[in-house]
């Protein structure tokens, strides 16, 4: 139909359906691994991380990389979402009131790189792809 209307085409396999994310993040707020809202911290102003919209906004424009600093591959989003909507919740991820405990926290969501470096991730599915 793109060709029909002068639109170029969608790539078609290796990107995850957006009812596919939208289901991915959806199951991380049913979890209990992100909020449903936007989070306000505590000092006022508004905060876009660990939440439902932030989710879904990673996962359809991925991010670079945060070990190599080169953008991620679709295949890797991909994996991401089939990990996210298969995994037991248990499983899954710290619940979010231990992700904002900030150093107290239980090393699941640590992402290590190569490189000795590390950052915390929502799930232990995303390799970094939702990194706070």
């Amino acid at each position: 139909m793109a060709a029909v209307v002068g639109c170029p085409a969608a790539g078609v396999g290796s990107l995850a359906p957006l009812s596919a994310i939208d289901g991915a993040c959806d199951r991380l707020v049913s979890c209990g691994i992100l909020a449903a809202e936007y989070l306000v911290p505590a000092g006022g102003g508004r905060e876009h991380r660990l939440d439902y919209r932030w989710c879904v906004d990673l996962l359809r424009q991925p991010p670079n990389d945060p070990c190599a600093g080169t953008r991620l591959d679709a295949d890797v989003r991909d994996a991401a979402v089939a990990c996210i909507l298969t995994t037991p919740c248990t499983a899954l991820g710290l619940p979010l009131s231990q992700k904002l405990k900030g150093s107290e926290r239980d090393p699941l969501d640590r992402y290590s790189c190569n490189n000795d470096s590390a950052i915390w991730t929502a799930t232990v599915c995303d390799h970094g792809l939702l990194r706070y």
